[in-house]
């Protein structure tokens, strides 16, 4: 076997380009954008995003045409779009959430997919904000939800929704705030934001975003008409509150929801939350305050943070782990001008992957004494915090061309072995430094090992030349749980390679305006082996000892994140442990077996290959019993000389074993003090004694036979005892 482990890791190696979708817009007004990608257990692929006017959607041998709302004018309203294609690219179905109303502020309140989860049967889980009424059943059916009207400003509802895995309506739960009178005729609203969604190891849905400028008079209600649970904000400064729920997947239902206080001058956005483990109830955030803000939860003591820019509008990123009420354990601010938070991961050990951006600097430092500061226009950093806040490592992102001066980060997400892929965008000037320039545009993907060490990375669009003008955007990156690795991105550009790293490339090429891809990238040699082993007793594998029979799966991994699978068919057959028996010079065995082979000073007996066998000279006898299973063992050695022979022979014939059958207590008489052991039928020693007249005890154990063994004080073999106990 091990051998066979040495192969297999040899033969897994780097993923490597699979397969790629494109999509293109159908027109010049036609805009769309990737907002996350999903996997099932099966290797489906799931991907929602939003886009105006109407699109077309590949995957198979035809492109779909998927057409969304239109204003009056042209003006593009934005829908959802959500899809499902299977392990080979192909276009299960496509489905829209879609607006329908159409006012000006609509234009520029676009909806957001901030939640989107997949469970391992292809139940699907979307979260967003939305102005206006949408109808969030993409089948014939409707179900409208209606956000705040006859607002100024850019007031949103946000709704959280399960699909089946054929993409239709399961349930829908709306969040929703009042309407308050601002100054006649126009009103205000909350404006609800959902920023993250976690299905954690208990199988509940966690929830998080932020309510934009909460104050006295706001009242926020998590699904209107049903459940209609309400909170009723009575803070006096209209603040910026970030919030987590915990959502029960079978129905929706709403069964915990946790405010932040915002006390103090400063506010928040972006407030991003994950549960540590359902076990103890804490959570990690990853949020953004400015000034000094509270960001303990309500009925918890107060836990204020401050930005590197007291009284001003300038956001942090901040790291905070929160016990199960909401009490903050510790926290860590990212101090710059501005620090944005992209997306953050538990890995499989606990620890908390990062990354966020900065604009100009940034001092990065942890619940010790680490600090580090970097100085950039636009910078963006990636990392890993230990459970205790700790740094574990971080890193700056920079590439080597001396034209890229901007980086702006998407997501993040962590594979088998918690090593750190990234996406995002580099933008340059085709003459650095100048101050007036034309710019490009470049997707990337970037992989750390686990420990912080940069692996490799991948640059969507062309460095040697620079073009100028190309535009390549990065939308997002996810590793499943196979670790085949999934990217997208957005272009307007001409052709590009989407494989860089490997020798043979694939180009991607514009057909329209605006395109996008979503692309897979595999294990090039991937095998699955299976071995079908029978073991006697009991098998030893990677050190672990199976002693019944099952199916059992091991997965090999390559360090470039790949695996390989055995799946190991065990069977585990039995054979009971055989004993040697006396009568006067023949030898017998306990047990009824299909073969036998007597052994004389360890060597076979010509012929001896029946259940007795009749000594004929002095030596030491075993019997090699086997069963039609293929399992055979081999007795204890029986000492036979002319002495011990006949010492041995009478007093076997002189021992009493009474009564037998028993019903619990088990006689032992014999002339001379004899050794004395209980074995079960299947060779577990259960009791041993010695002396001459002994009482055991047989009520303790199941009805059923047993075996005592025999033995003098020098531990030569009397005989063996069939008993049977009846209750």
């Amino acid at each position: 076997m091990l051998g066979l482990v040495v192969s297999l890791s040899a033969k897994a190696q780097e993923q490597v380009y699979d397969w790629s979708v494109k999509h293109k817009a159908q027109r010049s007004a036609s805009l769309f954008n990737i907002q996350h990608i999903k996997t099932d257990k099966a290797g489906n692929v799931y991907t929602i995003g939003t886009f105006t006017d109407s699109i077309h959607v590949g995957g198979g041998a035809a492109t779909q045409l998927l057409v969304g709302a239109q204003a009056a004018g042209g003006t593009g309203q934005y829908d959802y779009f959500l899809t499902k294609q299977d392990i080979d690219s192909n276009l299960l179905w496509i489905k829209r959430i879609n607006k329908r109303t159409f006012r000006f502020n609509d234009i520029y309140a676009q909806p957001y997919a901030g939640g989107f989860e997949v469970d391992d049967n292809g139940n699907i889980f979307v979260g967003g904000s939305f102005p206006g009424t949408i109808d969030v059943d993409p089948g014939t059916d409707s179900l409208l939800l209606a956000g705040p009207v006859g607002v100024l400003g850019n007031a949103k509802s946000a709704f959280v929704a399960r699909y089946s895995t054929d993409g239709e309506l399961t349930w829908a739960k709306q969040i929703a705030t009042n309407t308050v009178l601002w100054f006649a005729p126009c009103y205000r609203a909350a404006d609800v934001n959902v920023n993250h969604f976690k299905i954690g190891d208990n199988g509940k849905l966690y929830v998080s975003g932020y309510l934009l400028e909460a104050t006295a008079g706001d009242t926020l209600t998590y699904d209107p008409g049903g459940q209609n649970y309400q909170k009723a904000f009575t803070n006096t400064v209209a603040k910026n509150r970030g919030y987590w729920a915990v959502i029960d997947t079978a129905n929706g239902a709403l069964q915990n929801m946790k405010f932040i206080k915002g006390e103090q001058p400063g506010s928040m956005l972006r407030f991003k939350a994950t549960p540590v483990n359902a076990a103890n109830g804490d959570m990690y955030v990853f949020g953004q305050i400015s000034d000094t803000f509270d960001i303990a939860m309500e009925g918890q003591a107060p836990h204020n943070v401050n930005a590197l820019v007291n009284g001003s509008l300038n956001f942090n990123a901040y790291i905070a782990r929160y016990d199960s009420a909401g009490g903050v354990i510790w926290a860590n601010v990212m101090k710059a001008k501005t620090s944005t938070p992209f997306d953050f991961k538990v890995d499989g050990q606990g620890k908390l992957a990062f990354y966020m951006g900065f604009v100009d600097s940034v001092t990065m430092s942890d619940q010790a004494s680490y600090s580090q500061q970097y100085v950039q226009k636009s910078g963006i950093v990636a990392g890993k915090l230990n459970s205790d806040g700790t740094m574990a490592w971080e890193d700056k992102i920079d590439f080597a061309l001396v034209n890229d001066n901007e980086y702006t980060g998407i997501n993040l997400s962590t594979d088998a072995f918690d090593h750190v892929y990234l996406s995002g965008t580099v933008k340059g000037r085709m003459v650095p430094g100048a101050p007036v320039s034309t710019v490009y545009s470049h997707a990337f993907t970037r992989k750390y090992k686990d420990d912080g060490t940069l692996d490799w990375t991948m640059r969507y669009g062309n460095t040697s030349p620079l073009i100028a003008s190309e535009a390549v955007s990065g939308n997002y990156v996810h590793v499943d749980a196979s670790n085949n690795l999934y990217t997208s991105a957005l272009f307007t550009t001409s052709q590009f390679v989407i494989n860089p790293l490997e020798t043979t490339t694939q180009n991607m090429s514009s057909s329209a305006l605006r395109s996008s891809f979503i692309a897979k990238y595999t294990c090039a040699d991937t095998s699955t082996t299976v071995l079908d082993i029978t073991a006697c007793e009991e098998y030893v594998h990677e050190g672990n000892t199976y002693t019944q029979s099952g199916t059992h799966k091991f997965h090999y991994w390559s360090a470039g994140g790949c695996d390989s699978v055995v799946v190991l068919n065990l069977t585990v057959n039995n054979i009971p442990e055989p004993f040697i028996t006396i009568n006067n010079q023949e030898l017998g065995v306990t047990s009824a077996y299909d073969t036998y082979q007597w052994l004389l000073n360890g060597q076979a007996i010509t012929g001896a290959t029946q259940s007795t066998y009749t000594v004929s000279q002095n030596g030491s006898y075993q019997v090699v019993a086997g069963l039609a299973n293929g399992c055979s063992d081999t007795s204890d050695v029986y000492e036979v000389t002319s002495s011990s022979s006949l010492k041995g022979t009478t007093i076997a014939q002189l021992v009493q074993v009474y009564p037998n059958p028993s019903n619990g207590m088990l006689t032992l008489k014999a002339p001379v003090t004899l050794q004395w052991e209980l074995i079960s039928v299947d060779g577990r020693s259960l009791l041993k004694g010695k002396g001459k007249t002994q009482t055991i005890v047989l009520s303790d154990y199941a009805a059923g036979v047993y075996l005592l063994k025999l033995s003098d004080q020098e531990g030569n073999f009397v005989k063996t005892e069939r008993v049977v106990y009846t209750k």
